[in-house]
């Protein structure tokens, strides 16, 4: 049950970053930043929507 709290915490903390990321990419005007920032909010997404979905499968099961 833990392990689709933590699933869920990496993708948002992922999603953050990548955040985080496009934002010095916009400052610095770096294109290689913002393809980093693509992929990490991509992957975030991810894995957060599917620890969501595993608990939510859980849940109401």
């Amino acid at each position: 049950m833990k392990s689709y709290f933590i699933e869920i915490i990496i993708g948002v903390l992922l999603l953050f970053f990548s955040f985080m990321l496009t934002y010095i990419g916009m400052i610095f005007s770096n294109l290689w930043i913002l393809v980093i920032a693509l992929s990490m909010s991509l992957a975030g997404a991810m894995i957060g929507i599917r620890g969501l979905l595993h608990f939510l499968s859980k849940m109401f099961k």
